[in-house]
């Protein structure tokens, strides 16, 4: 999981991509689908529409070093996009 505060639009909730894949400059990074599905599923998450997932630089930024850490291993991302949440909303969470 990557968790990245919403710098681009202002949102009460958190959003999940709905993309497959993260293109770094290191090489591509899965989107662990199955979790994404799971978390969308419960009704608490929107889903970033593609021109929010391309701009916002929250969870990008760490992609480079996610990839480097990770490299060789089998694994998949989970990006999660945070809004200003309520004490409430942060406790559904």
């Amino acid at each position: 999981f990557v968790l990245g505060p919403s710098h681009h639009v202002y949102m009460k909730d958190c959003a999940l991509t709905g993309a497959t894949a993260y293109e770094t400059p290191l090489g591509d990074i899965p989107i662990d689908q199955a979790t994404v599905e799971e978390l969308r599923a419960t009704g608490a998450f929107s889903t970033m529409d593609l021109v929010v997932d391309e701009e916002e630089h929250s969870i990008e930024m760490h992609l480079p070093y996610v990839h480097q850490v990770m490299r060789g291993r089998d694994y998949a991302l989970v990006p999660v996009l945070v809004g200003a949440l309520s004490p409430e909303a942060e406790a559904q969470y």
